[in-house]
């Protein structure tokens, strides 16, 4: 439990720190985007300190938050037209996704994996019907999202790498 608390006050500094910071006008992020960073910092923080350890409900809300702050950054930089029609399939995105996480720390619990199956097909089926969903677009996208930021997840790669061995020793 004592970690949590860790984790949690370095979560609480860094949102004191990077609200001083905007006051001053050092830093330019509106304050959904430095609540999305937070949320992704406290979902990985939660995510990893949960996995295989058999604690589902940090783990399904630690996922639940990452992708909401994963959500506020892209809502934040890049141009998304955001309607009523992109938050049903978000939410059954997102939950999922937490579904499947809880079916990867636990394999033998196939009814996690049915779960986030069923999630993630209705979200994918809602956003084809509404027409907001189109492949050339998503490709798009993709390659003009990895183009900007893959120095940001060979970097997470590498911190992901040098955890893995050191709790191996």
């Amino acid at each position: 439990m004592k970690i949590y608390q860790s984790v949690l006050t370095y979560i609480l500094l860094f949102l004191l720190i990077a609200v001083v910071l905007k006051f001053f006008g050092l830093i330019h992020l509106s304050g959904s985007e430095i609540i999305g960073y937070a949320l992704i910092c406290y979902g990985i923080c939660s995510v990893y300190l949960s996995l295989g350890k058999n604690r589902k409900f940090t783990l399904f809300f630690g996922t639940i938050f990452f992708l909401a702050g994963v959500l506020l950054f892209i809502i934040n930089n890049f141009p998304i037209f955001w309607n009523n029609y992109i938050l049903l399939p978000s939410f059954l995105f997102t939950t999922g996704i937490a579904f499947l996480m809880l079916f990867i720390d636990r394999p033998e619990k196939r009814k996690f994996f049915i779960t986030s199956l069923v999630f993630i097909a209705a979200g994918l089926i809602f956003t084809i019907i509404s027409g907001q969903f189109s492949f050339p677009g998503f490709y798009d996208a993709i390659v003009k999202i990895s183009s900007y930021y893959w120095p940001v997840a060979l970097a997470a790669a590498g911190i992901l790498i040098l955890i893995f061995f050191e709790e191996r020793k």
